[in-house]
């Protein structure tokens, strides 16, 4: 999309909002609540903290917005965002590869073992992936007592990389009962909706899940008829 084209889209998303809501989403903008701001293609995704860490999304294609949060409107979070994006640039996924590729080995290495030794958590991701481990910490994944929390959002997604990069389809099956197990329990739930169709959406693409796979996936979801949650 073309800069002009791209900012007009954003002007116009402003109007979607009533002066309260803005105000709210103001607020939201500068005290730094907007996270995780990234571009894909026709598509802008990001998250906001507010009650819990609620998960955006804008289709650059026709400027349809959503949120994971319990809103039936264009909520504070989403207005944090677009007044986020018209001072800011996404973070282009598209740039990611290209910049990796133009690195040596050796500075690839310097620069993880930074990131890792500032953050520890994320040393599992380079440990050998162990699926006895995997399914563990699959039947330990339940909802926290008080809210959804950022640290519940990064088990599931350290489970499903490494899924990802066992390749393994029982696994995947594992999870998703799980998040339907979950959903059940709190079919109110916003975040665990977003949790389950973005899990599904990653599935529809895995080579690794068969035909057969998938359709005994798509017999435990067949309780939820959405056409998200078809493989």
């Amino acid at each position: 999309m073309k800069i002009e084209k791209y900012s007009a889209l954003i002007k116009k998303l402003e109007q979607e909002f009533d002066s309260t809501i803005w105000q709210r989403g103001k607020d939201y903008y500068h005290e730094g609540l907007v996270r995780n701001v990234v571009k894909e293609k026709n598509q802008i995704t990001a998250q906001c903290k507010g009650n819990s860490l609620y998960h955006l999304k804008i289709k650059l294609s026709n400027g349809e917005m959503s949120c994971s949060c319990p809103c039936d409107f264009t909520c504070k979070h989403l207005a944090a965002l677009v007044m986020w994006l018209e001072k800011n640039k996404p973070y282009e996924s598209a740039q990611l590869e290209s910049q990796l590729s133009s690195l040596s080995k050796q500075e690839l290495i310097i620069r993880l073992k930074i990131i890792l030794e500032r953050n520890p958590d994320q040393r599992n991701y380079f440990s050998n992936c162990n699926p006895d481990e995997v399914h563990k910490l699959i039947k330990k994944l339940w909802i926290p007592r008080e809210e959804y929390t950022d640290s519940f959002f990064n088990q599931i997604n350290y489970i499903k990389e490494q899924i990802w990069l066992l390749q393994n389809p029982e696994l995947a099956a594992a999870l998703l009962r799980r998040l339907i197990d979950m959903r059940d329990h709190d079919p109110e739930s916003p975040e665990l909706d977003h949790e389950l169709c973005t899990f599904l959406e990653s599935a529809k693409k895995a080579k690794f899940i068969t035909l057969t796979r998938k359709r005994q996936m798509n017999a435990l979801i067949e309780d939820y008829p959405f056409d998200d949650y078809q493989l």
